[in-house]
């Protein structure tokens, strides 16, 4: 049971950075996207 708590955890941890991540490139891309267009 332990166990199952911790790994539902990390992946709840892993999908949270991984959204971070995700929203880190999308905010980059379309800044470079507004320079291409200047």
């Amino acid at each position: 049971m332990l166990v199952y708590l911790i790994g539902s955890l990390g992946l709840v941890h892993i999908v949270k950075m991984h959204s971070v991540i995700y929203l880190l490139l999308k905010k980059k891309v379309q800044l470079s996207s507004k320079n291409k267009w200047k």
